[in-house]
């Protein structure tokens, strides 16, 4: 089990939401869209929302290798 390959899967969702919400791409639609001010998205711990989002991204990361088949072909089989 390659753990910096995991390390690395959990990362992902969490950098292209920082993209993808960032006010200059689609942020600034999003809350207004969803009625979300600036103020109700500065409430509440951030460290405890990046934490536990990347807890859930490194259990799905997880999960997910071990359910991919890494070997390639089985027996010739496609």
């Amino acid at each position: 089990m390659n753990i910096i390959a995991i390390f690395t899967a959990a990362l992902i969702p969490m950098v292209l939401g920082f993209i993808w919400y960032n006010p200059k791409v689609l942020g600034t639609a999003w809350m207004q869209a969803s009625g979300m001010t600036e103020e109700k998205a500065k409430q509440g711990s951030m460290a405890l929302k990046l934490g536990l989002s990347f807890l859930f991204s490194f259990m799905i990361a997880f999960v997910l290798n071990s359910l991919a088949v890494h070997d390639g072909m089985i027996d010739g089989a496609i």
